[in-house]
Formats: structure tokens, sequence, C-alpha cells
């Protein structure tokens, strides 16, 4: 092997040159950190992805909007066919499994079925801190699951409110434990995505255990066009990696953020050219804050993804401009951001004048707000006005965009197994939410449903018919806040029945 004469007699210092390049990348304000992991994971260009909540319901022709899919192998076609790279699929709620009293729906078949279709999978957990162990453990078990990532939601459950001072030191906590064991395993969180309002959420410790942020750039409920939402993130980011120093600069990482994949409202819709917005923004992207610019993009939820939606998702390709032709903005939203605030009721609710007639039966079970088996998390209000409600009370809690902060559960003790129709109790007013979720697990059978609380109201409302229950309390219903409204929107949790449809004895 021939070698080139040295026109020195010092040899260079190794060190000393890797040293000099990490301290210019650093004055650029991004760390030399990103690297592939392991299943061929790269942080840096995760590609297109979608996020899936309830399995039950992307199975269910992708909440009736994919006709062809009706199972997990007829999902992964399709995701597929559409240039799907990665899926998020909900592994747990803090600690816990999920669904909660059902077997979890993130396990070994579903991963190895993403894998045959060639996509790639992550757990997700909605975190709230409450148990870092358990959380921990349960990125463990999706890891050991043969998953090739795993991704933090955290949001407001990690401010101050909620965790008090203590957050940063969880967040670290958190990440170590996962990172310790799992060290080239892919790692992110997603958090809000401007920053400035939210100034003590311990972005700088997720960030610097975490592979990659995917923040979630939800620009309709935050009142921005998909252009003016990336400008504003490229901002707010840019603005706290100029705020970092030392060593805080290893929490830079690869931005992957989340569109909005849903619609608001009958009168707030997302569409195909905002989605082709989105992406072109972020492919066109001269300040972008990943150097080499954005090169991954994924959309909340996938059961709520319209076939307008779909087809934008198919032809933006993120990382390849040439898909997305820069674009003046199409959306008309005013250019302001919404606050959580909690929404007084206005008033008078109206009488349903269609109500059903429930025939009174010993099976039947009625359980109203106050009830002992009925719980609530998050953050309820109760209810200031005596119109149409049912008994003295009722409770109330602002809509969130994205996956629920608030859940009423209603335990009924079931008599005698077998089939129950349920009917459920709300007033109503032009502030309640169009899209209020409704949860039903019974016997083998689990059922999403929406309901518009601002018609029908004031007498019982039928939410679904012959529901397969076990005798004792392992069903439930629970209603969420997560319906893809503003906070201006109030779901109502007041009474639900249980009524006996089998045959008499």
């Amino acid at each position: 092997m021939n070698h080139l004469p040295s026109t020195s007699n010092q040899r260079p210092n190794i060190k000393s040159i890797l040293a000099v390049l990490c301290a210019v990348l650093l004055s650029f304000g991004f760390t030399a950190n990103a690297k592939v992991m392991e299943n061929g994971v790269d942080p840096e260009r995760l590609g297109t992805g979608d996020w899936i909540y309830f399995m039950s319901e992307a199975t269910n022709h992708l909440g009736g909007n994919v006709e062809s899919v009706t199972n997990v192998p007829s999902l992964m076609s399709f995701y597929k066919s559409m240039g799907v790279d990665f899926i998020a699929v909900k592994a747990g709620t803090g600690a816990d499994d999920f669904p909660p009293t059902e077997p979890p729906q993130f396990n070994r078949s579903l991963v190895d079925a993403a894998h045959v279709a060639g996509i790639k999978i992550f757990g997700y957990t909605r975190s709230n801190g409450k148990n870092v162990p358990g959380e921990i453990a349960l990125a463990a078990r999706v890891y050991n699951l043969g998953a090739d990532g795993f991704i933090i939601d955290a949001e407001a459950e990690w401010e101050p409110g909620t965790l008090g001072q203590h957050g940063g030191a969880l967040a670290i906590q958190l990440c170590q434990g996962i990172k310790k064991a799992y060290p080239n395993k892919f790692l992110a969180h997603a958090p809000f995505p401007v920053i400035s309002l939210h100034a003590e959420f311990p972005y700088k410790e997720f960030g610097l255990y975490c592979d990659a942020v995917m923040p979630q750039d939800y620009w309709k409920s935050i009142n921005m066009t998909p252009t003016k939402m990336v400008a504003r993130m490229d901002r707010e980011w840019k603005a706290w990696h100029d705020s970092l120093t030392g060593s805080d600069k290893n929490a830079i990482k690869p931005l992957a953020p989340i569109g909005h994949g849903w619609n608001l409202s009958s009168t707030k819709t997302v569409t195909e050219a905002e989605i082709m917005e989105f992406v072109a923004a972020l492919n066109h992207d001269t300040n972008a804050v990943t150097p080499g610019g954005y090169k991954g993009v994924s959309y909340w939820r996938t059961d709520l993804h319209t076939a307008e939606m779909w087809r934008g998702i198919k032809k933006a390709r993120i990382g390849d401009p040439s898909s997305t032709p820069l674009v003046t903005s199409t959306s008309t939203v005013t250019e302001t951001e919404t606050a959580l605030v909690t929404t007084p009721d206005p008033a008078p609710e109206t009488k349903n004048e269609t109500a059903p007639v429930i025939v009174e039966d010993p099976e039947n079970v009625l359980l109203d707000d106050t009830s002992p088996s009925v719980t609530f998390t998050g953050e309820w209000f109760p209810g200031r006005r005596p119109e149409g409600r049912h008994g003295d009370s009722y409770k109330c809690a602002n809509a969130v965009a994205d996956e629920g902060t608030a859940t009423a559960t209603y335990h009924p003790q079931i008599p005698k197994a077998g089939p129950y129709d349920i009917f459920i109790w709300y007033n109503t007013a032009a502030n309640r939410s169009t899209n209020a979720l409704y949860l039903i697990s019974g016997e083998g059978k689990t059922i999403t449903k929406h309901v518009d609380q601002t018609m029908s109201g004031g007498d019982w409302v039928q939410l679904a018919s012959n529901v397969p229950f076990s005798a004792g309390s392992a069903g439930f219903v629970a209603i969420s806040n997560g319906t893809g409204e503003d906070p201006t929107h109030v779901i109502i949790a007041d009474a639900i029945r249980f009524v006996w449809k089998g045959k008499k004895d």
C-alpha cells in the first residue's frame, strides 16, 4: 500500500480534530449524538407515521373511513399502500397497560404483523409521572415484544400544576431508567410545540435522553395555518436551543412533528390541501431547527382521518420537496392561540321530545355522577345549571384536541349476564361537545361511540344496544374529554342506565 509523504514532522491529533468538530456543531446548536438505532431506526429520518389510539377502531374500517380495513393484516396492507413508514400504538396510560380491563392491545402478534408489512412500530404511553418505575417497566414490556421504539407522550401532567417542582427530576429518572436498560433502542417524547407557553415543562430533561422530539403541531387546535404552525415551531425551538449552554445542548435532538389529522367540528375541518401545505412547509423550510431539514412527520389519529386526509397523507412525502410544491396557505383560521379555560354553562337546555321509553326491570342498573362506582380522573368541575340535568348534579370537563386528559368511568354492578341496552343522560347547550367520546367495555366486546351533546339531551338517549355484559363489575362505560375539539367545548358526565334485554326466566 502506497503512502503519501508527510509535509510535517508532526502527526495530526485525531482527538483534537474531533473536539474542534464537536465544538463547531455545538456552535450551530445541534449535537453530534444522532445515530441509527437498533432495528434500523434513524431519529433524523423517521419518514411518515400514523398514531393509533384504539386498535378496535383502527381495524373497524379505520373508523368507518376505509371499507377494506377489517383486521390487522388489512390495516398494515393499507398503511403500506399509503406510504406509512411507522406507526405509534397506544400501549399504556401512565404505568398501566391499555386498555385497562382487557388484554393489552400492544402485543407480539401486532408487532409481527407490522414487521411483515415492512412497517416499524412504536408503543407509546400517555405519561403522567405518578409511577416512574412502572412506566420504565411498561417501556421494557414494549421493547421486549419486539417494538422498534417507545414514545413518551408527556403533556400537561408533567407541569408544576400536577407534579409540583419534581417534573424535571422525574423526567430524568424515567428516561435514564429506560436508556440504562435499552441504550440502543429508539426513545422519543411528544410534547407541546409552543415552548414559551409551557416554560416549566421539563423539555431539557426529556431531551437529554430521548433520541427525537415529536412536537404536537395541531394547527387547527392552536388556531394557525399549517405554514404558520411550522414557522412558529421553528422560532420556539430555535430560541430554546439558543438558550442552552454547555452540556445542556445535548438536549437538542431532531424534530419529527405530529400533524393535525382529525376534524374539530363540521365547520372546522382539516383538508387534503392543509396536509399538503403542512408537509410542504416542512420540506421547503429554510429555517428548520433540525440540520438538513425535517425528515419525519406523523398524524394523530388514524381512525379519525377522512378519505380526503388520507389522500393528502399519501401524496405528501416528507423529505421529498418535489411531492409538495410550496403553496400559499388555504386555511382561514384566526391567527391566535387558545388557552385552556373553564367554560361556564350558557343557558337553558332544551327538552328531548323523542326520548325512548324505558320499562323498569330488576336487572336494570342506573348510575348517576354521584354514584360510588363512578370514578373521575383529570380535571372535572361541577355543572351549574339545574335545567335538564339528572338528579341534583352533573360534571363537566373541557375538551382537548388530542388524547383525553379527563375520564369519567361508570362501573355497573351487573346482576345478570346477558345483553343490555345503554342509555345516557346529559343536558344540552351551545357550548357542548359535538363529538363526546364514550368507550363501552362489555364481555369480549369494546365499542367506541361519539355523541353530539348539543342535541337530544335532557332525557334518556340510547348509546348502544345489545351489548353483552358478564355478571359483576368488570364492564364499564367511560367518557373522555379527548374529543378533538378546542377547550371552549364542554363534555357532560351525568347519568348512565344499563337496561336488560335478555329473555325472562
